[in-house]
């Protein structure tokens, strides 16, 4: 089968003219916003197409390309990538310990978090990841609401909630992508390794769009586990290989920063949670955080296009109020220069007042003004 690759240029004359190449059963669920954000407030106005539709056809054009470059149908992808997963896997079994030293260096050299003697990171290559979460809830009924403004308040927090987290696998991404941290020190180990990862990472993205069931495959998981005996906090994260492992890291930082964004009220935090933090989201976070992220990213100026300073925009992003949030996010998502300007400022600021070595004295910090016992264990 012949394939066509899609110039830089054909893609913006495709964007432009609003031509969507995404598969029928992505747009259906767009068409009827039965995705993890649904009719979100962040996102702006409606022109031709959904906002979402335009976003990810731009995303799944690039995909494609990579696809066409590998040379593979679309039907043996999941068995090629199953395949690949496996040679990988092989590759790294006798260097686990190593590549898992590479992850948490990794974290360490970017966050320092790893200096607060309040929390832990252990970050594992295994095939076994079932999440052991304890605060996160499939359901709960038993929530009352005080009156109407309450009940908007909490459907503003869990829209809130819901997008932080497809902007963490959006920043996860972005993290991902600094090979420059780590692919020279995997490559001493396995020169093969890093040609490995990218194909499994582009057979991965790819899988997502054209699968038509509302699954994903398990590739990792990250816990964010509380001591209720302490206020020590372990950030647990597993990937079947390391590229899933670094981004299931991140992500598990990323998740203990969000929790300073809930309210301080115990069975707020909970039902909240319970309407956020499911696992069917977790394909459509991922679809959809990637491409949001990357607006947010792509107007940092080059100044502060730094990411060091990601950790202290999104602690920034999540202390607002939801309506603050969602207005904000709003003028980006829509490219007005309101946004820009606002988005700039902020980032301005945070680079003036931060001191980059104090990521784990911020956080220690936060966690005593915010009691984690207080709202989930009493």
């Amino acid at each position: 089968m012949k394939k066509i690759l899609i110039t830089e240029e054909q893609v913006a004359l495709l964007d432009n003219k609003n031509i969507i190449m995404l598969p029928n059963h992505i747009i259906k669920v767009i068409d009827n916003r039965n995705h993890s954000l649904g009719e979100h407030p962040s996102f702006p106005p409606d022109e031709e197409e959904k906002f979402e539709k335009k976003i990810l056809n731009k995303t799944f054009i690039e995909l494609k390309n990579k696809i066409n470059e590998i040379d593979i149908d679309e039907k043996d992808i999941k068995t090629e990538l199953n395949n690949l997963l496996l040679e990988c896997q092989s590759l790294e079994e006798n260097i686990k310990d190593e590549l898992e030293n590479i992850c948490y260096k990794f974290v360490d050299k970017l966050f320092t978090i790893t200096n607060d003697d309040n929390i832990k990171i252990n970050c594992h290559l295994d095939n076994n990841i079932e999440s052991k979460s304890i605060y996160k809830n499939d359901i709960n009924n038993n929530f009352e609401f005080n009156d109407i403004e309450h009940i908007n308040y909490i459907n503003e927090q869990i829209y809130k909630r819901r997008l932080l987290n497809a902007l963490i696998e959006g920043i996860s991404n972005e993290y991902l992508n600094k090979f420059e941290y780590y692919v020279t020190d995997i490559f001493k180990l396995k020169p093969k390794l890093p040609e490995l990862y990218n194909k499994i990472i582009t057979l991965y993205e790819y899988y997502l769009f054209i699968n038509k069931e509302n699954d994903d495959i398990k590739l990792g998981f990250n816990d964010v586990i509380i001591d209720n005996n302490s206020n020590n906090i372990i950030i647990e994260s597993k990937g079947k290989i390391f590229p899933f492992l670094l981004y299931e890291t991140i992500k598990g930082i990323f998740q203990l920063i969000s929790l300073h964004g809930l309210p301080m009220n115990k069975n707020e935090i909970q039902y909240i949670l319970s309407k956020s933090d499911l696992e069917e989201f977790n394909r459509w976070d991922k679809l959809l955080g990637i491409p949001l992220w990357n607006i947010i990213s792509n107007e940092f100026n080059t100044e502060i296009k730094n990411e060091y300073y990601i950790p202290y925009y999104y602690m920034e992003l999540i202390s607002k109020e939801p309506k603050d949030f969602h207005n904000l996010l709003k003028e980006v998502f829509a490219n007005t220069i309101n946004g820009k300007d606002t988005l700039n400022e902020l980032l301005h600021d945070i680079k003036i007042e931060l001191d980059l070595e104090n990521f784990n004295e911020v956080i220690k910090n936060k966690n005593k003004d915010f009691n984690i016992n207080d709202y989930f264990f009493n």
